[in-house]
């Protein structure tokens, strides 16, 4: 929750109104969670959103639900 709480502060325009999903996944033998942001009409908006973010220093990539 903080790091979507600081993300949608940096950038609250892109994040107004976005579904926020938590995703538990297991990476080399480390459980991680990782911040999904959601959920888009088509891949191309996913791809907007995505290259918007990183404009203002996010990371991000699209993904499947």
């Amino acid at each position: 929750l903080t790091e979507w709480t600081r993300h949608s502060k940096a950038a609250a325009d892109l994040f107004a109104g976005a579904e926020r999903v938590i995703q538990q996944a297991d990476v080399n033998g480390k459980t991680v969670y990782r911040l999904r942001v959601g959920s888009f009409a088509s891949k191309e908006d996913a791809t907007a959103f995505c290259s918007a973010f990183k404009a203002k220093g996010g990371n991000c990539y699209p993904a499947a639900k």
